[in-house]
């Protein structure tokens, strides 16, 4: 529950943005103004009162669940699968007492562009969403695609994928394969964290200086290449790649060279500014390199800090409160990054790029604006249709497509979010109840 004076400011915003009283007043409808309150307080019951404390947004939500059994990203630490799916079909999960910030770059679930090219039909082509740690299921932005979104998701943790599967059963264009994914086509040891899920691995985990780890299982399970199963037709050509495999990035990408080469427009992953025998230029240095030579520039970023244990330790025998906040303490640890490529970069200093990339067609302009917009990244989107308008001009209308995609708020804060969602729930219901009158 959020604090009374929230819910107040949340109200005072719904009925400034919806001008319910002047509306009512104008027409003089005692029962619209009736309605008004009972309208705007299921909206903030259904959208003000799950904004998390601290401004953590969930990442996934299942109807009839609740905010501490919805979320399942692979990038919440303390995650407990449980083998009986919720009522909702979603996986169910606990969580632990020391949990972690949510990693998660910016998104918009307000993508007025990306709804309008899905519902005016402008997208020919499906977009392709390869998950590679898919626990959870893909992020939530990507619904707004709808069915022209095609998911093909992966991880070595079956269990998770049976979840998803049972969850996906409706949804005949999400496909989830429980294998994991590597630069080679064998079958290798899996080290899985019963405990903690999301941080199992393909190498095994040591003494951490950060956190305390739970007990490793180790598993044997099968590891393809992208590249093999794009050949096989497993899975088509991918116009985004979402890779966190807490540490096995490396051996993704090398095995996915070729369809990155196929037209990859965006990469998200998971990195870090350590260096080991695996990474001896360095984790980000050596994921940087090898996008770099299918034109992957990096556009967006987020992090956290974490302090070490005993910097915790000092604080409790000093009888002060342990440093809790995700930003307050310790060098950066954790990063998420968006990489994408930039057709006006390719298009007007090729000197740029040693190595000439597929040229875009229409499809991938419209999917390269889509997935800025969706990121919040919408000036890059309108200086995109800007640049190529000749080339959006044959399929969409260009002064449309800039309007819906001139947003000040594309990249809006937890709690602005679930404001602007309860507005929008409030607005629907205000129209439907008028038409009916």
């Amino acid at each position: 529950m959020i604090s009374l004076g929230v819910k107040k400011r949340v109200f005072r915003t719904i009925a400034r943005a919806t001008g319910w009283s002047e509306r009512c007043a104008e027409r003089n409808d005692a029962y619209a103004l009736c309605c008004r309150a009972s309208t705007i307080h299921s909206a903030l019951k259904t959208t003000a009162n799950e904004i998390p404390r601290g401004g953590v947004v969930p990442i996934h939500r299942a109807r009839g669940q609740s905010l501490l059994q919805e979320n399942a990203d692979a990038r919440v630490r303390g995650v407990v699968y449980n083998k009986s799916a919720s009522s909702s079909g979603r996986p169910s999960c606990s969580f632990n007492v020391q949990r972690k910030r949510i990693l998660v770059l910016s998104y918009n679930l307000d993508a007025a562009f990306t709804q309008w090219v899905v519902k005016q039909g402008h997208l020919k082509e499906p977009f392709v969403l390869v998950d590679v740690g898919v626990q959870g299921g893909e992020h939530r932005r990507w619904e707004q695609l709808g069915d022209r979104l095609i998911v093909h998701g992966f991880d070595a943790i079956e269990e998770a994928i049976d979840q998803l599967r049972q969850y996906s059963t409706s949804r005949l264009n999400r496909h989830f394969h429980a294998i994991a994914v590597g630069a080679a086509d064998e079958e290798r040891v899996f080290y899985f964290n019963p405990a903690h899920p999301t941080m199992s691995s393909m190498y095994p985990r040591g003494e951490s200086r950060y956190e305390v780890l739970g007990r490793q299982h180790a598993r044997i399970v099968p590891v393809r290449r992208l590249d093999t199963l794009l050949v096989e037709g497993v899975i088509p050509r991918a116009d985004f790649l979402k890779v966190d495999v807490e540490g096995f990035e490396k051996e993704v990408l090398l095995g996915a060279r070729a369809l990155l080469a196929a037209g990859v427009l965006g990469v998200e992953t998971e990195s870090n500014f350590g260096i080991s025998p695996t990474y001896p230029r360095g984790h980000f240095g050596t994921l940087h390199d090898i996008l770099l030579e299918h034109g992957l520039l990096v556009f967006d970023v987020d992090f956290n800090r974490i302090p070490r244990t005993t910097f915790q330790r000092a604080l409790e025998q000093a009888g002060r409160r342990a440093a809790l906040r995700s930003n307050s303490v310790g060098k950066p640890a954790t990063l998420e990054f968006l990489f994408c490529r930039d057709p006006i970069d390719e298009t007007d200093h090729k000197e740029n790029y040693p190595v000439p990339h597929q040229p875009f067609d229409l499809d991938q302009l419209i999917k390269a604006a889509i997935i800025y917009e969706l990121h919040g990244l919408n000036d890059i989107a309108v200086d995109t249709i800007q640049r190529f308008a000749d080339r959006f001009a044959a399929r969409l209308d260009i002064d449309c497509a800039i309007r819906l995609l001139s947003d000040p708020h594309c990249r809006p804060g937890p709690c602005r979010w679930y404001i602007r969602h309860a507005v929008r729930v409030a607005k629907r219901r205000m129209r439907a109840l008028m038409r009916s009158r």
